[in-house]
């Protein structure tokens, strides 16, 4: 009798069990969870306009607005959103300097100085 209760515990144990994941490391784990988009071919009359093309600019205000974005067919008529930044010590900061305070990059630094 005990021997049978054993058994029936194990099998309810097993039963219970979660469904198995994709792997350690492989984000979602769980497949139910995945929305990821599925590659498929695209309709007969879809084509990429940016294949074996070249594409540059003359200039652009920031980085964000190259010529690669017109050949994936983004466009925008709106700037960039991008963060005015000045210190008292240079005033406003120049364009390749201002998102270092923000940027969690250790080699682009800002001193901030304060009362002692």
């Amino acid at each position: 009798m005990i021997r049978q209760s054993f058994v029936l515990l194990a099998v309810l144990v097993a039963a219970q069990t979660p469904p198995p994941t994709r792997g350690v490391g492989v984000y979602p784990g769980d497949p139910r969870e995945d929305f990821s988009p599925i590659m498929r071919p695209a309709p007969a009359g879809v084509r990429n306009l940016a294949y074996r093309r070249p594409a540059w600019h003359s200039s652009s205000y920031d980085y964000n607005l190259t010529a690669q974005l017109v050949t994936d067919g983004i466009r925008d008529t709106r700037l960039p959103r991008w963060v005015a930044t000045s210190s008292s010590e240079h005033g406003v900061l120049r364009k390749n300097e201002r998102e270092w305070l923000l940027d969690h990059n250790m080699m682009t630094t800002v001193v901030l100085k304060g009362s002692t």
